[in-house]
């Protein structure tokens, strides 16, 4: 995970290594790394993703009010990184809006009224699926197989299976993460 990333927008795929952990069920590994990623070293996209990732890890523990507390730093931490740029915000906006996005959503699917959420996930799997970019085919099938890991921990058995279904219509050959561990 130790990529180099010069420009503040790049950086993203250095939480990979917390994203598989997560994917494999190993939620404190992936706690490890995210918070490794997090210093001032990383590119401002690199730490507002790691940011997230924790929330996924923190939630995937079953600590939803800590996972609140990182989607709350990585809005900050993006709206900050966001003000110091100039034509660059619109590339935080496009590469890294959507990971704080999907955040919200699945601390969403663990409150009282997880409606809006599940609309919103099957929204992300419907238009990943219909994507032609091979980049948001293959990305699109980690965020939503951890989309999916994380509907069934909220006991949202219907909605993982219906994005799993997504994911088929990208790759049928593709399993899981957390069904090969």
């Amino acid at each position: 995970f130790d990529t180099p990333a010069r420009l503040p927008y790049r950086g993203t795929p250095q939480a990979s290594l917390a994203e598989f952990y997560l994917l494999r069920g190993q939620a404190d590994q992936a706690l490890a790394v995210a918070r490794a990623l997090q210093v001032d070293t990383r590119t401002p996209a690199t730490r507002v993703v790691a940011i997230v990732v924790e929330g996924e890890a923190l939630l995937a523990q079953g600590q939803t009010d800590a996972a609140r507390d990182a989607a709350r730093r990585a809005k900050k931490s993006f709206d900050t990184a966001r003000a110091g740029l100039t034509h660059e915000a619109r590339y935080l906006d496009l590469f890294v809006a959507p990971y704080i996005e999907q955040l919200d959503t699945e601390i969403a699917l663990h409150g009282k009224d997880p409606s809006d959420a599940e609309a919103s996930i099957r929204k992300v799997a419907n238009d990943l699926s219909q994507n032609p970019r091979f980049d948001a085919w293959g990305e699109g099938l980690f965020r939503l197989d951890r989309m999916a890991s994380d509907a069934r921990r909220a006991g949202r058995t219907t909605l993982a299976t219906d994005v799993e279904a997504k994911m088929k219509v990208i790759d049928p050959d593709y399993v899981p993460g957390a069904l090969s561990a």
